[in-house]
């Protein structure tokens, strides 16, 4: 599945370039607009929507969320002899693991100050300081990867995958641990990454299986 992914990205080289090109442009374009856009979404603070978005964000996590899901997918493929579930499975979660991985590099690299740090906002460099780990969002990076993974790879689960990282994304926001400019550049690696993965799992799900054969 990785193979069909890296050759389809090396095919479509261009397209996919273009695809973080534009997401990242329009998180940069954000940048002047983050601290407003901050204080209009999380405004209406209150202890039950801090309860929720703490809940989101705690099952929008890799090893909770990502991972989670992509074992019970397999599973239930499993039991139910559903090859393409078990395909939309590991599309999933390597689509997660990849964006995540991708942002956490980023992040640890570029050293932007998160909302609740309280300190001037800009690119500091590298930092062993969980303070400076805002850009991009990792949550809404792997969240957005397993979204997209399954939305193409198993299409009847597109709007509650899709609408359940959108969520993600709003969590981070509300509990002030990203700009919305780091969930828009998340979100962005983990399309891209989901594209791949999830054209290639559709694709290796509908060929027979080595057994069978």
């Amino acid at each position: 599945m990785l193979a069909g992914a890296t050759r389809l990205v090396r095919a479509r080289a261009l397209p996919f370039a273009l695809l973080v090109a534009i997401g990242f442009l329009a998180a940069l374009a954000l940048l002047p607009f983050d601290a407003g856009l901050l204080h209009v979404l999380t405004d209406n603070d209150t202890r039950a929507l801090r309860d929720i978005a703490r809940a989101i964000s705690l099952w929008g996590d890799f090893p909770t969320g990502s991972l989670i899901l992509s074992a019970a997918l397999w599973s239930l493929g499993t039991l139910a002899r559903r090859p393409r579930w078990r395909a939309a499975a590991l599309a999933a979660l390597l689509a997660s693991a990849i964006a995540g991985v991708t942002a956490n590099c980023l992040r640890l690299t570029l050293g932007r100050p998160r909302p609740n740090a309280e300190l001037p906002d800009g690119l500091y460099g590298p930092r062993n300081d969980h303070r400076y780990h805002a850009f991009p969002s990792g949550h809404s990076a792997t969240a957005m990867g397993s979204a997209t993974a399954m939305a193409i790879a198993l299409p009847p689960t597109a709007a509650p995958a899709v609408g359940a990282a959108l969520a993600v994304g709003w969590s981070r926001i509300y509990l002030r641990q990203h700009h919305p400019s780091d969930v828009i550049a998340g979100f962005t690696l983990g399309i891209a990454a989901g594209i791949a993965l999830g054209l290639s799992g559709r694709t290796r799900s509908q060929k027979p299986e080595t057994g069978a054969r």
